[in-house]
């Protein structure tokens, strides 16, 4: 427990009041924080929510978490590593693949936790076809928010990922100026949750503009 407070309401029959507290960690743990809200009436316990806060990792990558080839060898911190892995969607999804399950408007982080603790505890440690979202603007950082929590959780779980950009697909000119320029702005070059770059996931020839 980090922080924790109380405070006491008098109400009268059918009344409501609002209250609220401010906290302010110097920094926030990269594990995340639960927050738990308990509502009691006379000692008893009436309600109780809880919703998570999570931090992105900030601190640069160890080369000992990078996947990495030596000889004919996979290694992870210096030791064989061998990959177990799936293609991943996340279970909502169903019979639409085409949605990509880490922009904002997709993205619900407590199935993608469900499904990674369950994938962890199955052996799978490399998930793949993980396509990169492209925001509205380009340029905005907090446009790949969701797209680095999936990583850093990936991570937590011991997941490493086949990472497949955009702008890369070879029958329709790919530009590896906009690849670069795309892996530093989704701040993504340093990650070590990236097994590996992906340039073209099933490549055909078609009207492709990405």
């Amino acid at each position: 427990v980090v922080y924790r407070t109380r405070r006491a309401l008098s109400l009268p029959s059918g009344g409501s009041a609002e209250t609220s507290w401010t906290w302010l960690p110097e920094n926030l743990a990269p594990q995340g924080y639960t927050v738990t809200t308990s509502l009691y009436e006379a000692g008893a316990l009436m309600d109780r929510i809880e919703h998570r806060i999570e931090a992105l990792r900030t601190e640069p990558a160890r080369p000992d978490e990078f996947v990495r080839v030596q000889g004919s060898m996979f290694t992870l911190g210096g030791k064989p590593w061998y990959f177990r892995g799936i293609n991943y969607w996340p279970n909502w999804i169903a019979g639409y693949p085409t949605l990509n399950h880490r922009n904002r408007e997709c993205y619900d982080s407590e199935i993608i936790e469900r499904d990674l603790a369950w994938l962890q505890s199955a052996g799978v440690n490399v998930v793949s076809a993980i396509a990169g979202i492209q925001p509205p603007n380009p340029d905005d950082p907090a446009g790949y928010r969701d797209q680095l929590d999936f990583l850093d959780r990936c991570l937590r779980h011991g997941i490493r990922c086949y990472f497949t950009v955009p702008y890369g697909r070879a029958y329709a000119g790919a530009d590896f100026a906009r690849i670069k320029d795309y892996i530093e702005k989704a701040g993504l070059r340093d990650h070590p949750a990236i097994m590996c770059w992906e340039l073209a996931w099933e490549p055909i020839e078609g009207a492709w503009n990405k």
